[in-house]
């Protein structure tokens, strides 16, 4: 048990070497420019998802009542808040407090209320595995021009891929403006189901992560083992 353990380990560590993330960064990914469709993998199962995402205007704002509510998951505590149109937050909450501030800050003119809803209540079933998946996802975000294309460009970066803030910020057709979309990579409201934890550093390094580098690497490492995992369990099947 004790050598099962320690391989893993190992593994886990390859995953998310600089020598293996920057190797990972060399394989084309197709980065579309509008993302509509996205598959998502969770504990085992994967789902063909429709993602919208709707903008959230000013005026939207002052009279927005957002809802929201604590839950355990597979990489610790989540704040998830939703408005009537859509999940508008999804965070790790290591300090419930902090990042329960961190939600009101973004909305300082919204009143909220502690409860759960449907839009919520999907997105808790899908990272849990359980029940039927929805057919399409809905978040209702509040951000720039620039922030909504970069986040509907991490849509389209598969589980157990990489790409680094230049691919992407060429992706976008500005070349030169890795920096703006890495602000924007670290702007992202929605935690894991927009993937920003995939955009990593040109030199394999896996750069800051707003909820803690520790779980970026956990994130990584998790995906890229589970890919590689299924992509042994097809090769066994076909021969």
């Amino acid at each position: 048990m004790k050598k099962e353990i320690s391989a893993a380990h190992q593994a886990f560590r390859q995953y998310t070497a600089p020598e293996y993330t920057k190797r990972l960064l060399t394989q084309p990914v197709p980065l579309a420019r509008t993302a509509c469709a996205v598959v998502l993998s969770f504990t085992g199962r994967s789902y063909n998802l429709s993602v919208q995402i709707e903008k959230m205007t000013r005026n939207e704002e002052q009279n927005l009542t957002i809802r929201y509510r604590f839950a355990s998951g597979l990489f610790g505590t989540i704040l998830i808040a939703s408005t009537p149109r859509g999940v508008c937050f999804l965070a790790f909450a290591d300090d419930c407090d902090a990042t329960l501030d961190d939600l009101c800050s973004r909305f300082p003119q919204a009143a909220f209320t502690e409860g759960d809803d449907t839009a919520q209540q999907q997105v808790l079933d899908l990272l849990e595995g359980r029940g039927e998946a929805p057919r399409t996802l809905r978040f209702h975000l509040r951000g720039t021009p620039f922030q909504f294309r970069v986040w509907e460009m991490l849509l389209s970066i598969p589980p157990g891929a990489l790409v680094s803030y230049g691919n992407l910020a060429a992706a976008l057709g500005v070349p030169g403006a890795s920096r703006a979309a890495g602000s924007a990579v670290g702007a992202n409201p929605i935690s894991y189901l927009i993937p920003c934890h995939r955009v990593i550093r040109a030199t394999g390094e896996l750069g800051g992560y707003h909820w803690g580098i520790t779980r970026k690497i956990a994130l990584i490492g998790w995906e890229t083992a589970r890919t590689l995992h299924k992509e042994d369990e097809m090769q066994r099947c076909a021969k």
